[in-house]
């Protein structure tokens, strides 16, 4: 059961954002959020991280609510041979769209969180999305997060990460014939050793018991 008003259209919840000088939290997920068998992700929002007082105040406080459905959710249904039958979703995949008053994208946080990183992360967004976030502004924004995600990365898994090449400002001028090759950046997390990314790909190699 959704415990706060949630507009199914986006016009409808853009009209109130512009209105309430609010920013928009859009949920965008496979089936929908008022049925019971949504997907997987959504309906964790819907018993557990929704409800939580935290984010529940930070809901009803700070943001136009809006989820859209992208598609249908796909749902098996187990037959037991007796009568008796088990229907469940065999999925799911979400995204929290933070949106500016005017409707506008400015973060997206895909997947699950718990509720403090929820209300951290959203929380953030939307002071930006309130803040007349320019495109140089959001450049600027998302830059700085992502040096602060590399930089906590590194902490975790015990290493010193360097800016890597994707983040570095391009040349302005091209070099020459006879410039020296510029210096090799090094790779990007998602491409390093110590990458998730990197983990997971060794893991895939270890042979099963």
């Amino acid at each position: 059961m959704l415990t706060h008003h949630w507009h199914t259209t986006l016009g409808d919840a853009v009209a109130v954002a512009k209105q309430q000088g609010r920013p928009i939290l859009s949920l965008r997920l496979l089936g929908r959020l008022d049925e019971e068998l949504s997907c997987a992700n959504s309906r964790f929002f819907r018993t557990t991280l929704y409800p939580d007082a935290r984010v529940s105040r930070m809901l009803a406080e700070r943001f136009v609510l809006h989820w859209q459905s992208v598609r249908p959710v796909p749902i098996i249904t187990i037959d037991f041979g007796d009568g008796r039958t088990f229907q469940r979703t065999i999925t799911g995949n979400s995204a929290h769209l933070i949106l500016d008053p005017l409707g506008h994208p400015v973060d997206a946080l895909p997947g699950l969180f718990d509720a403090p990183t929820f209300v951290r992360l959203a929380s953030a967004a939307a002071d930006l999305a309130t803040a007349d976030p320019t495109p140089p502004r959001l450049v600027a924004w998302h830059r700085a997060r992502r040096e602060s995600l590399v930089r906590a990365w590194g902490a975790e898994v015990g290493s010193t990460p360097r800016t890597c090449a994707a983040s570095r400002p391009s040349a302005t001028t091209p070099p020459g014939p006879s410039s020296p090759p510029p210096a090799r950046a090094p790779p990007c997390p998602a491409t390093s050793a110590r990458s998730p990314a990197a983990f997971r790909r060794r893991a895939r190699r270890v042979p099963s018991p």
